[in-house]
């Protein structure tokens, strides 16, 4: 091989390492860079916990540990400029309670992430959350209070993990752990429905705002129906059986 034939392969070779080089770092600029993800609004919420709304994923997340403070219908919660929009909400691992109508009214909600420190659900904390289709109960819940999934219409199916001692779920309907109480039947659910023999209750609004519910038969181990047990604007038919006692204020309101 010449000096010249050399010198020019030489050439070409540096050409092409060059070309190379200056391609891969075009490729490099060219790939985005992810910037953090940065909350729309933050703010405390109870002596441990804090509140976190994104709102490019529509996600709110209660971040800390311990309680989670109660409300009512009159007040506002932290979040409440973005209620109707959350559709996601996710609760950190050391949260210990769900507060009293906290998530009241969160209509675009349709994910609840609950995690196993969660000891207690409070009354009417998804109360109205016409978006929400399921909700899985994990094993470390041992209270969860009344309303709690009053007019969840899109409501079908409440699951409780296997391991809980306090509650269990049948058909995607909850029960407490001894199946003697009728808590909740889901507001989405339709059709007919058979109450399994061995339910000694039905608790206050536990048929509330089942509107796709057409018939009920309650077994002869029913002894009492509470308040407000069957709101179903589509009730044609009940068959109560013989063991009933006491009917509570307004059972059958609305039927």
């Amino acid at each position: 091989m010449t000096k010249t034939t050399f010198r020019k392969l030489t050439s070409l070779v540096l050409c092409v390492m060059m070309i190379l080089t200056m391609n891969a770092q075009a490729l490099l600029l060219a790939v985005p860079v992810r910037a953090a993800e940065t909350p729309t609004a933050i703010g405390s919420y109870g002596q441990n916990v804090t509140w976190e709304y994104y709102g490019n994923t529509k996600t709110l997340k209660i971040l800390g540990s311990g309680e989670m403070e109660n409300y009512t219908y009159e007040a506002l919660v932290p979040w409440e400029r973005y209620r109707t929009e959350i559709q996601y909400v996710e609760i950190a691992n050391g949260v210990t309670s769900i507060g009293n109508c906290v998530f009241d009214g969160c209509t675009g909600l349709t994910s609840v992430t609950i995690p196993d420190s969660v000891m207690s659900i409070g009354e009417y904390a998804f109360s109205c959350c016409t978006g929400l289709t399921s909700m899985t109960i994990p094993d470390s819940v041992t209270s969860i209070g009344n309303y709690v999934f009053d007019g969840c219409t899109s409501l079908t199916e409440i699951t409780v993990s296997p391991e809980n001692l306090s509650y269990i779920s049948e058909d995607g309907v909850l029960f407490d752990r001894g199946k003697t109480e009728l808590i909740c039947f889901p507001a989405g659910k339709t059709g007919d429905y058979t109450i399994p023999d061995g339910v000694t209750s039905i608790g206050g609004s536990a048929f509330e705002q089942c509107t796709g519910l057409t018939s009920v038969t309650i077994p002869d181990s029913v002894m009492s129906i509470g308040d407000y047990a069957f709101g179903c604007t589509g009730l044609t038919s009940v068959t109560i059986g013989n063991g009933v006692t006491s009917i509570g204020y307004d059972a059958f309101y609305g039927c």
